[in-house]
């Protein structure tokens, strides 16, 4: 418990063995749930249940199916969301900051920005920077928004909102859906929060095949684009 509220961080997983174990390892004892929805083939799902995860093995593999079935399992009354790759902060002194700010300001929705940066190339490369700064500033162009980082993969959220929300991708184009879904209803009250960000533990996944990236972009500008002109967001 924190503050008087039930907190579980939800994790969607993929072959990430370093991450996962740096992850439960420094996750704070106030913390009253890990679950991992995972679909690994390394054995992350055995590491994550022997360092004291609720597990649930998913099948087909999807970043936003993940997110689907955990949101339908999970227990804690606030929910911390990250990658498992050991990138956003899971430690005390950070969550704790964070949460602090959830709570006494009432927020139902914070996404963490990664942006401004404030890290160097090797955390991440010039062309995910890019990438992400395009993706941004197409969403804000789009919807009349003012994003700093349209593709978070941190965020921290009510329980009771999630039925508010109506997300169903099922696929990593979730976390732009989820912020704009969050952002623009009005009886959500969301926030966006700089964050540190770190070199990520073990290989990217869009390292293969080398085109993945630029592909995932026009898929998810081509998305974006997609809800705006049919008005998904009302």
């Amino acid at each position: 418990m924190y503050r008087n509220h039930a907190i579980s961080i939800l994790i969607p997983s993929f072959n990430e063995r370093g991450g996962i174990r740096y992850i439960m390892e420094s996750v704070p004892g106030w913390v009253d749930e890990v679950l991992v929805v995972d679909c690994s083939t390394d054995g992350t799902d055995a590491i994550a249940r022997q360092l004291g995860a609720r597990v649930i093995r998913e099948r087909p593999a999807g970043y936003g199916q993940a997110y689907l079935t955990g949101f339908m399992h999970v227990g804690g009354d606030v929910i911390i969301t990250m990658d498992a790759d050991g990138t956003y902060p899971v430690k005390a002194e950070e969550l704790g900051a964070l949460l602090d700010r959830f709570i006494e300001d009432q927020h139902d929705f914070i996404s963490a920005s990664r942006f401004p940066a404030r890290f160097s190339p090797e955390v991440m490369p010039r062309e995910r920077v890019l990438g992400n700064r395009l993706m941004t500033s197409w969403a804000n162009l789009l919807f009349r928004t003012s994003y700093n980082d349209i593709l978070s993969g941190m965020w921290i959220l009510r329980r009771e909102v999630i039925p508010k929300l109506g997300v169903t991708s099922a696929n990593w184009l979730l976390s732009a859906e989820i912020k704009l879904a969050a952002l623009m209803n009005p009886e959500i009250s969301f926030a966006e929060v700089h964050i540190p960000y770190r070199k990520r533990i073990g290989e990217s996944k869009f390292a293969r095949p080398w085109y993945s990236l630029y592909r995932a972009g026009f898929e998810n500008a081509l998305y974006l684009l997609g809800k705006r002109i049919y008005g998904f967001f009302r």
